[in-house]
């Protein structure tokens, strides 16, 4: 089984679970290679794959932290604090 089919039935049945990953975030894997536009950023992907950003907000994905801190420039830059959302506790 392919690792696409392996991703369509974990997907499917409702199992599929969020690989481990380093904590630092990594703004250069959404940088616009083009250098148009807002060279820092490119437009961030629709998909869902939430994270807790060190704000304890709660960002659908990693590049909309990296969209976050190129707009808004704030000290220190917000990063990624664990995978799903962020919770009271």
């Amino acid at each position: 089984m392919s690792f696409k089919d392996k991703l369509n039935v974990s997907v499917l049945s409702g199992v599929f679970s969020q690989p481990e990953r380093p904590s630092e975030l990594d703004c250069k894997n959404f940088q616009n290679p083009t250098g148009i536009g807002r060279p820092e950023i490119t437009q961030c992907p629709d998909f869902e794959y939430t994270v807790c950003g060190t704000d304890n907000n709660t960002y659908a994905n990693e590049c909309l932290i990296c969209q976050y801190n190129a707009d808004h420039n704030p000290e220190p830059k917000v990063g990624r604090k664990h995978d799903g959302p962020c919770t009271d506790n």
